[in-house]
């Protein structure tokens, strides 16, 4: 399937990211309680993150399309807990479009993305009722790190790169 990568517009596409934001993490946890505290009532937590870090050099927020269609949207930022390792805080795809063979096709866009930052390797953190995505990032080199504590249905991955 033919995709691209665009840096998020917010004008054109915040209510999207929104979306997106919020399926993700109910697909994580099961539920949207406590979904808005991390956001704002009305987005406007996710709205000042996402203006302030937009263009910097330490931060990556891109949607993925295919032909007119936005179909995704990744989150991530050259710096974790491990020293040289960034860290991944958000993979999603719209529902359709799962289980179309495009994880490896974002992975590895994900992974030059964070080399080109200068990272040596990267963290995420995913839920353990996710089989589907454990067993990719397992099969991919994820190594499992430590339990979240922030999120108890949740553990950290990481990943070295072979540079």
């Amino acid at each position: 399937m033919d995709c691209r990568f665009e840096p998020i517009d917010l004008d054109a596409n915040f209510t999207d990211c929104v979306q997106f934001r919020e399926d993700s993490y109910f697909c994580s946890f099961g539920t949207s309680e406590g979904y808005l505290e991390t956001i704002g009532q009305n987005g406007e937590i996710y709205y000042s993150k996402l203006l302030s870090r937009l263009g910097s050099p330490e931060w990556g927020y891109f949607h993925l399309w295919s032909g007119d269609k936005l179909i995704g949207q990744l989150e991530f930022k050259s710096h974790s807990e491990i020293a040289g390792f960034g860290y991944i805080h958000l993979i999603y795809l719209i529902p359709n479009y799962r289980g179309l063979a495009l994880s490896g096709t974002i992975h590895k866009f994900l992974i030059e993305q964070l080399k080109l930052m200068g990272c040596n390797g990267a963290v995420l953190s995913v839920s353990r009722e996710n089989k589907r995505a454990v067993s990719f990032y397992q099969k991919n080199g994820w190594q499992y790190w430590k339990p979240n504590h922030n999120h108890q249905l949740t553990d950290f991955f990481s990943i070295e790169f072979c540079l």
